[in-house]
């Protein structure tokens, strides 16, 4: 037979012994800024890992950016700077999902985790992340 003896742990201390958990990459996640760079003209776009096509200085048509591995990291479709973007992980499986507006994400945004699972959820204004987020475990 044991003798067992109940502790009671504080929330800080809970949080110390227990293991860390990835977080989504949401406070990381840094999207394609056009406007940004002052210096872009309208016509193709090619440069590092982003291709797209820029008319009157906004995002149109099909827009894609790699990873170093070669593989599709991000994709989106745009006309004059309002679209849909989705982020990938190399396993293909989506990592970020959002609408743009005059270039910049702006509205409602999700954040996978590698599994699947919704990792958080917030909305973006000009860029920038705004108003209350959500996050999740996965």
């Amino acid at each position: 037979m044991f003798d067992t003896e109940f502790v009671e742990f504080t929330l800080d201390e809970l949080g110390q012994i227990q293991p860390g958990y990835q977080g989504p990459d949401v406070l990381m996640y840094h999207p394609f800024d056009l406007a940004k760079n002052k210096d872009i003209t309208d016509g193709a776009y090619a440069e590092g890992t982003m291709t797209g096509t820029i008319a009157h200085r906004k995002l149109t048509g099909t827009w894609q950016s790699k990873s170093e591995a070669d593989k599709v990291s991000g994709r989106g479709e745009f006309t004059k700077g309002a679209g849909a973007w989705t982020s990938f992980y190399d396993s293909g499986k989506p990592m970020a999902h959002g609408a743009f507006k005059n270039n910049r994400p702006s509205g409602k945004w999700q954040f996978f985790h590698e599994s699947g699972n919704l990792a958080a959820e917030g909305e973006f204004t000009r860029g920038q992340r705004v108003g209350q987020w959500h996050f999740y475990y996965d």
